[in-house]
């Protein structure tokens, strides 16, 4: 009897047990309702708010990613950097009035530095805009009341083929006697960024590990401009640096778009042209662009006021014995320009621009995460000894520190000392034919003197003094501008509004300004084939042969563009600059441009627009 009730008390217990887990699986199940897990049972309303709100999420998200496929995978542009007169780059690229993060660039003192994001900062970055934005997502239903409780969170996870959305966002969403609170947000957005990027990040480590933009530009270089030669001859050969200048630029935007890699996005027709295929292997297309008109830095050297020339070597009286007359030269450049690579799938575009280094007809070394572009430490061999005595635009003795200046490295000297009511310094220099010699101050504009220092020399400098001047350009808020003024001898460039005073000399100066606005801008798609000349030509390296390709370069959304500016020469007396700190500035202004003839029809204006100049 007693072991009956027994099960019986077992039986009771486990019923208890049943109830329970009936109650926990219920709560479940409801908590799963309203957060909105199960959307199936959702009211009819609350079902089309989710949609529409995960509509207009996946609107922003491919808005994000256009934007940020423009901008070298960057929503949030990083903190500017100014070039210098040394290295005229800055860490952003302006293309057509966008300013673009360069991967790979180097800063104003020489310092090489990329600033490739990672995919988990791009991640990140999306997550943040989207944060931000979708709050104007609230779905808009008839006879239905919806509000969003507390901040969004947003999740981002990209892939080859898609972005990935997890949203922790509450939409509470009531009608009538109904209502659901949707806690929860999950979407995925179709698009080819990820498999974009993936392949500009390849493109870039093979850059940084093979150098290979760099080694195009040696061949480049070789064919189109003086460098090595040998020849008989007894007559001179004499260039203009401008001119090689000129006929360099040419033939970087001639070959820089023939550049391919591994990939299906073309076809060869002919095996030669294989010339210009190059690793890594890509899966969507490739584009590299290069145009003469981007700033491009090209010293070369020896050259003598503006010229290249070779002498011949034996129509001399004393060697005419030998009987024949041979030249050689050998020019050595420095050849800094930027390259912007976009790649592409249908509609969908990723760009990054890097810059492309030569250092003396060389390539530079592959760098790591930051290094110094040079090869040679000519500071540490000073033997020539040479004294410098500087004073100010009135000839009163002024203190200031010297520098020296051979191919691309700037050495530091010392500074001056009182001698005699003279400013002076006698130092030892490093041996160089045609060098720079620098004297700085702080408040003066540099002054630079082109200076052999191979044999002992005395030289007198002067040294401007500079005035700070606010610039005032009267812009609206959506509106930007890039102002530059060129001295004889010198560029700045102000980036208005993240830059807005500058210091000026009592000198002459040409002064451009380029308006920028957000707008939207579209560039239809471009087909053709390209010819162009490389070496090779019968498997001799000196000879030429032509190479052709078809080219294909997609449509292309700008979401700033060029709207106004001008240019004027303007002189400024040192009177007027210690009375005055306002530089108002009044550029032309003219209607948002929206087709490529219409910003090219701007670009001609801007060529004759005047700028209005006042100091106040």
């Amino acid at each position: 009897m007693s072991s009956l009730k027994t099960l019986k008390s077992k039986k009771g217990q486990v019923t208890i047990f049943i109830i329970i887990a009936i109650i926990i699986i219920a709560a479940v199940l409801l908590f799963l309702f309203l957060s909105g897990t199960f959307t199936k049972g959702l009211f009819p309303e609350a079902k089309e708010a989710q949609q529409k709100f995960l509509g207009c999420v996946e609107l922003k998200t491919r808005n994000a990613l256009s934007i940020a496929g423009m901008q070298a995978g960057y929503l949030e542009l990083p903190s500017f950097e100014a070039g210098s007169s040394y290295m005229p780059f800055s860490n952003y690229f302006n293309f057509i009035g966008s300013k673009v993060p360069y991967w790979f660039y180097v800063s104003g003192n020489g310092i090489a530095n990329k600033q490739m994001p990672s995919q988990s900062e791009i991640e990140k970055q999306i997550s943040e805009w989207l944060e931000e934005e979708i709050s104007d997502c609230i779905p808009n239903i008839e006879s239905t009341d919806m509000i969003f409780e507390g901040n969004p969170s947003v999740t981002t996870s990209i892939t080859d083929n898609s972005v990935n959305l997890e949203i922790y966002f509450p939409l509470k969403v009531t009608k009538g006697e109904s209502t659901s609170i949707i806690e929860k947000h999950s979407t995925s957005v179709k698009t080819k960024f990820g498999s974009l990027y993936s392949d500009a990040k390849k493109i870039f480590d093979s850059e940084n590990t093979e150098l290979f933009l760099e080694e195009y530009s040696i061949d480049f270089l070789n064919l189109y401009v003086p460098t090595t030669k040998f020849e008989l001859s007894c007559a001179p050969k004499i260039w203009q640096v401008s001119e090689v200048e000129n006929n360099l630029k040419d033939a970087l935007s001639a070959n820089v778009p023939m550049i391919k890699f591994k990939g299906s996005y073309y076809s060869l027709s002919k095996p030669e042209n294989k010339y210009f295929v190059t690793e890594p292997s890509v899966k969507n297309q490739v584009n590299l662009i290069y145009s003469k008109d981007w700033p491009t830095k090209i010293d070369v050297w020896p050259s003598e006021e503006g010229v290249l020339q070779a002498i011949p070597i034996g129509n001399q009286p004393e060697l005419s014995i030998l009987g024949l007359c041979y030249l050689t030269y050998h020019f050595v450049y420095d050849v800094t320009y930027p390259i912007l690579i976009q790649i592409s799938n249908d509609q969908e575009i990723f760009q990054f621009p890097v810059l492309v280094v030569i250092d003396k007809n060389t390539a530079r070394e592959a760098e790591s995460e930051e290094s110094v572009i040079s090869s040679f430490d000519i500071c540490n061999n000073k033997a020539q000894t040479a004294t410098v005595l500087t004073y100010d635009q009135d000839a009163n003795p002024l203190e200031t520190r010297i520098y020296f200046k051979c191919f691309n490295q700037e050495c530091y000297i010392g500074k001056t000392i009182e001698d005699s009511g003279k400013e002076k310094l006698t130092a030892k220099f490093p041996e160089c034919v045609n060098g720079v010699l620098i004297a700085k101050k702080e408040g003066y504009e540099d002054s630079r003197t082109i200076i052999s220092s191979n044999q002992p020399f005395i030289q007198n400098i002067f040294l401007d003094k500079t005035y700070p001047l606010e610039v005032d350009l009267n812009l609206a808020i959506n509106e930007k501008a890039i102002v530059t003024f060129v001295s004889e001898n010198k560029k700045i460039s102000l980036y208005h509004p993240e830059q807005k005073t500058i210091e000026l000399a009592p000198k002459t100066y040409n002064i451009t300004v380029q308006l920028t606005k957000e707008s939207t801008l579209n560039l239809e798609s471009q087909t053709g084939e390209k010819c162009v000349n490389i070496p090779g030509g019968l498997g001799l390296p000196f000879l030429e042969k032509e190479e052709c390709f078809e080219l294909n370069i997609p449509e292309q959304t700008f979401t700033e563009v060029i709207f106004g500016g001008g240019n004027s020469i303007r002189t400024f007396e040192s009177q007027e600059l210690k009375s005055k700190n306002i530089l108002k500035i009044t550029p032309e202004k003219f209607d948002v441009p929206s087709s490529i003839e219409e910003l090219a029809e701007i670009y001609e204006l801007l060529e004759v627009s005047e700028l209005k100049i006042q100091l106040k």
